[in-house]
């Protein structure tokens, strides 16, 4: 009864991190699509948020660093999401001048009226070539709360989020641990029988998802979750009703 117990807290731990990988994964998979435009040849460095509100005003920003040993000028556009329209995004100039080895940062606010597909917003930057540095160009996607559906709590997107994101962990870690008897937890061969432990092999594959959604890989991120839902699948459906953890 206890191992069922913790079973259970795995699985609704796994599912719950399974979700908050996607919610981080999904926009900026989005985004690789959207607006092209323009095509950099370096990657840009833009940040944006992982989740915001419909209440929040956020921006993305991107930072612009001067390799060279004089003052130059970076000319940036950017292409976000507006009026539910994917194909037909608000457009902004922006100018800045960087002195030498120095950086400078430029910002772009967004809100709910960039939202696309209903929960998200999309934005793309391209900074035009400057000198001898080269054209860069990157996307991102926002995934968007509705408050009225928090019941207005007043919290914002990335807080939501991360604790979303903890409570998460803190299951499929007490879950798994518990389900695994504290018998080194982290191993991924079972002695006993030399084969693979597919839970510790599917908590590996939800982690690597999550990591690749929060640090911008976001078509590697996808490959995995579709990984992780199979072996899912596979260890629910077991005959012998045990999930291998």
């Amino acid at each position: 009864m206890k191992d069922r117990f913790f079973q259970i807290l795995y699985l609704i731990g796994a599912l719950l991190t399974l979700v908050a990988a996607g919610i981080a994964i999904w926009p900026d998979f989005e985004s690789r699509g959207f607006s092209q435009t323009f095509t950099g040849k370096d990657r840009a460095n833009l940040r944006c948020p992982i989740a915001m509100t419909t209440d929040e005003v956020s921006e993305v920003s991107i930072n612009l660093r001067n390799p060279l040993e004089r003052r130059i000028r970076f000319a940036a556009i950017s292409f976000v999401s507006s009026n539910n329209q994917a194909s037909i995004p608000a457009e902004e100039r922006q100018e800045v001048f960087v002195e030498p080895s120095s950086s400078e940062q430029l910002t772009w606010q967004i809100d709910q009226s960039n939202r696309v597909y209903d929960n998200m917003i999309l934005a793309r930057i391209y900074v035009f070539q400057s000198g001898r540095v080269p054209s860069q160009s990157e996307s991102c996607g926002v995934w968007l709360f509705e408050s009225n559906r928090l019941a207005n709590s007043g919290l914002s997107g990335q807080t939501i989020y991360l604790t979303f994101l903890g409570i998460s962990l803190i299951f499929l870690t007490v879950g798994g641990m518990g389900a695994s008897n504290m018998k080194n937890p982290l191993a991924i061969i079972d002695r006993s029988t030399g084969r693979p432990r597919a839970g510790v092999v599917f908590t590996i594959l939800i982690l690597i998802a999550l990591a690749c959604g929060l640090f911008g890989f976001p078509l590697a991120g996808v490959f995995i979750i579709l990984a992780a839902v199979l072996l899912m699948v596979a260890l629910i459906e077991r005959p012998s009703g045990s999930l291998d953890i």
